[in-house]
């Protein structure tokens, strides 16, 4: 009776479903151009610039519209001198994607009660390959 009890644990346990995968999206922003310390000490250089990594639970679908809001399960969001994580900071997320799913038009920021961090793809307004990196 030990033995099938044994068996039958090994089995159901061998059947369990495996983890769920995980997409995970990093942008890597250019170095900024223009520093405004807006009355703080400056501590950004024109060697800086914004890291952004955001994992999903599905991959993002084909042709989503501009502005789709998004849930990442985790995120990370630096400029260098700060990172804001899911753990510590709150966020949000709006993307466009092309007809492959790439992102092609985006709107992240991620904020504490004190700094703020944003990168959003001006494109539309300005023209093609025009970014706004923020970090305050």
């Amino acid at each position: 009776m030990r033995i099938a009890r044994l068996a039958l644990l090994a089995t159901l346990t061998l059947h369990l479903p495996m983890l769920a995968d995980t997409y995970t999206y990093t942008y890597t922003g250019k170095d900024f151009t223009a520093l405004n310390n807006y009355g703080i000490p400056q501590v950004f250089t024109t060697s800086d610039f914004l890291t952004i990594d955001f994992t999903l639970s599905a991959p993002l679908a084909d042709s989503l519209p501009k502005n789709t809001a998004i849930t990442p399960a985790s995120f990370t969001v630096s400029d260098g001198y700060q990172m804001f994580t899911n753990q510590n900071a709150t966020a949000g997320f709006q993307v466009g994607t092309d007809a492959s799913g790439q992102i092609t038009l985006w709107d992240i920021y991620a904020f504490t009660i004190v700094d703020s961090i944003e990168d959003e793809d001006l494109s539309e307004l300005t023209g093609p390959g025009v970014f706004s990196d923020h970090a305050l």
